[in-house]
């Protein structure tokens, strides 16, 4: 319950936040609503840190293998349970990282050293998105190798021991259950890679962590705040050149 509450209420946060900015030209030079919507997203970038902190440290603990005998029984468990952490953890990273914008905009700081300091949060955070993927990338696709081998010499196990006890009691059968033992070994094998694929896909779509576009957008507030410009227009395109970029 405590998860499916912290989950919900990073939802409801990140659907405040796309309110907040899709209607902010409607109260920007409200000083009272700014106010309040500040004080808003802060709070929801406050939440948002703490979640990002508990999921950062869970997925660290799955990986180190300290939740192996409790809670994790089989790699099928293991990946399942680091999934669901992660994908919690890309959330929570992402809501704080809209929130971050937010504040800057609705609080209207626009100083070069404090959105060099949140560009360098954002960035930090950024870095460490990314070597936590890689390494639940490689736990992930090593603990469905290993569970490949557990499962099919299960399967095989049991196999053999009804061809066992089947050529005992009738010996001409022997070859047709030699027969079903390598047929339903294959299909077993065949299964798992697949189940493998499926489930190293689903990791990959959370290779992207969201974050790129929130950099972005900061650093180019930065620029147009802090650095000089030329400001070129026609009559319906006004152009931002820095250096050589427009």
């Amino acid at each position: 319950m405590l998860e499916r509450d912290k989950k919900a209420q990073l939802l409801a946060d990140l659907e405040l936040l796309t309110e907040y900015s899709e209607n902010y030209k409607l109260y920007e030079e409200n000083d009272s609503t700014m106010l309040v919507n500040l004080n808003q997203v802060k709070n929801i970038k406050r939440n948002a840190k703490k979640d990002y902190l508990s999921y950062k440290e869970e997925i660290e603990d799955i990986l180190s293998g300290k939740w192996t005998s409790s809670f994790l029984k089989g790699a099928s468990n293991k990946v399942g349970r680091l999934y669901d952490k992660f994908a919690r953890f890309k959330l929570a990273n992402y809501v704080y990282a809209f929130s971050s914008l937010m504040e800057t905009m609705l609080s209207k700081n626009f100083q070069e050293m404090y959105l060099n300091q949140t560009i360098d949060k954002l960035r930090s955070n950024l870095i460490t998105y990314q070597q936590l993927y890689t390494n639940c990338f490689y736990e992930v696709e090593k603990s469905m190798k290993q569970d490949i081998g557990t499962l099919a010499m299960s399967g095989l196990a049991k196999v053999q021991r009804f061809a066992g006890e089947s050529i005992e009691k009738t010996p001409l059968k022997k070859t047709n259950a030699s027969n079903k033992l390598l047929s339903f070994s294959k299909v077993t094998e065949e299964k798992e890679n697949e189940r493998i694929e499926k489930t190293k896909d689903a990791f990959t779509r959370l290779k992207d962590s969201g974050l790129s576009v929130f950099i972005k957008n900061i650093t180019q507030m930065n620029a147009l705040y802090n650095k000089p410009c030329e400001l070129i227009w026609d009559k319906e395109t006004l152009y931002i050149s820095q250096g050589s970029e427009a």
